[in-house]
């Protein structure tokens, strides 16, 4: 049996959108609490068969307070795998929860990083439980 390998080739931001519709009015009040809420979305292309993989995480932040929406950011990340020693089942999760895994932690500083620079606080988004989405998409 082969060793299991996912080799990370590179990871980049693929693209990146800043909306803050309020400003400059939403600056002049004081804000309660900024409630953020993030939709999530993973794809994969196959790039060099057999185990030569693009996989992208396309995170989309809405931070709005009672009355207003703050700011809507987009940001996609991709990275480039190889998945060495996979079977095609393995690869199919590998692209699903591993690389995305390792993805997360980039795009989650990104977002902190634009929100804070766009004069708001930082926006802190919480671990996303890939596994469990791919076993749910599974059933």
């Amino acid at each position: 049996m082969a060793n299991k390998e996912i080799i990370v080739e590179k990871i980049f931001l693929k693209d990146s959108s800043i909306e803050t519709p309020s400003s400059p009015d939403q600056f002049q009040f004081e804000r309660d609490q900024i409630k953020v809420n993030m939709d999530c979305n993973v794809g994969h292309k196959l790039l060099l068969p057999p185990t030569y993989y693009e996989v992208v995480l396309e995170l989309n932040v809405i931070g709005k307070d009672k009355e207003h929406f703050l700011y809507v950011i987009n940001a996609t990340y991709g990275g480039l795998f190889d998945l060495k020693g996979h079977t095609e089942e393995e690869r199919e999760k590998a692209v699903r929860v591993e690389c995305p895994t390792m993805l997360f932690p980039y795009a989650q500083q990104f977002i902190s990083d634009i929100s804070t620079k766009s004069g708001f606080h930082p926006a802190f988004l919480q671990q996303i439980d890939f596994e469990g989405l791919y076993e749910d998409k599974k059933n």
